[in-house]
Formats: structure tokens, sequence, C-alpha cells
């Protein structure tokens, strides 16, 4: 692949889509009810627009970046769980995280429960939708979490990658993903991760 098609994604005068026509392709092929079809709008560097859905519960999740997050034309906005970290559920794929933090989270559990679903732009989703409160996946592709991650967001949600910084890049690098539903949260999650001012995982804790 040409180096600047590893540098970025797109021209900043150049619209283009995102697509991700099945996303759970692994779910879909054994019937486990869990997949979408996730498209995005990139133009000007940026997620402008994403759209998730989910053909098992007819719920389409939509956002404008800027205008809300929208699930079947209601609006979708998340509001203080009132949840401390070890009462929170927790989406994690672990098969991607290193050893060491993968370890951790399981000899040290900081959450009440945790699941793995398998469609990253689902995940967002739920997300977005409260029915889950931390996330956590250590490589996810651009046409995964690009639509999810701008409807979590616009639902009011907060989002980081492992090194602190903003989830979508404007590259096909593949990205860490770290969520919470609310402000306290995140900096709770954020915390025990060991995401601090240097931007990296702490490895000792």
């Amino acid at each position: 692949m040409p180096a600047d098609r590893q540098a970025g994604l797109l021209r900043s005068d150049h619209p283009a889509w995102c697509l991700d026509p099945l996303d759970g392709i692994s779910n879909f092929a054994s019937g486990t009810p869990y997949f979408s079809v996730s498209l995005a709008l990139l133009q000007g560097g940026e997620v402008v627009f994403g759209m998730v859905y989910d053909p098992n519960r007819d719920e389409l999740f939509t956002a404008r970046k800027g205008e809300g997050a929208r699930l079947n034309g209601d609006d979708l906005v998340l509001s203080e769980s009132g949840l401390s970290l070890s009462q929170s559920t927790a989406l994690i794929d672990f098969k991607r995280l290193s050893e060491t933090l993968a370890v951790r989270l399981v000899s040290q559990r900081p959450y009440a429960s945790q699941r793995s679903f398998g469609s990253v732009a689902l995940d967002w989703c739920w997300l977005a939708a409260g029915r889950v409160q931390l996330y956590l996946h250590g490589r996810s592709n651009v046409w995964d979490y690009a639509s999810g991650n701008l409807i979590f967001l616009e639902a009011g949600g907060y989002a980081s990658t492992l090194e602190g910084e903003a989830v979508f890049l404007n590259a096909l690098r593949p990205r860490s993903c770290v969520g919470a539903v609310d402000q306290q949260l995140f900096a709770a999650w954020s915390d025990w991760l060991g995401i601090g001012q240097s931007g990296r995982p702490s490895s000792d804790q």
C-alpha cells in the first residue's frame, strides 16, 4: 500500500463513504444474532455522519456531527449512570489486548460484569443506548469503529484510545478504544487503565 494511503484515509477536499457491510461476520456465520451494517461519511479529515443498522432487532442508530444521535428516529441521549466502576457492566474484547492488561482485568476485575459480543459498530451503539457502561477494545479498524464511535460521542459518551488520544484517526492504522457512558465513569476507567498525562497505559499496575 502506498505511504500516503497508510498515513491518510482521504484528502480533506474529497468526501468518502466508509462501509462495513457485515460487522460481526463470525456471529453471522454461526447464527449468533449480533451483527450489523455500518456506514460512515468522512469529510475534512473527520467523521460527519454515521449509521449502524441491526437487522435482528430492526434498530437503526444514526448521528450527524454536532446534531446528536438517534435510535429509530428518537433522540439518543446518555444521562449520568449513577454507577461506580465496580457496579458497571463492560464490553471487553480480550483477544486483542496485551497479555499483561488481559491478565490484570481477569485477576483484578474492576467492574461488576463483562461481555464480548463480536460487532464493534454495534458495541458502540449499545453503549450509546446505555445498555452497558464501559468499553475496551485493543485493535479496531476504522470501518469497524467510525460510525459507532460518532454515534456514541453524539449521544454524550466519553472515549479515547489507550494512549489518551481521540479514537478516530484519518488513517488506516487500527486503533485501541476505551469508552464510558458518563464523565465520572470515564475518569475512573481511564485511571484504572493507567491512561495518564503521558498518554501511556501503566504496565506495573
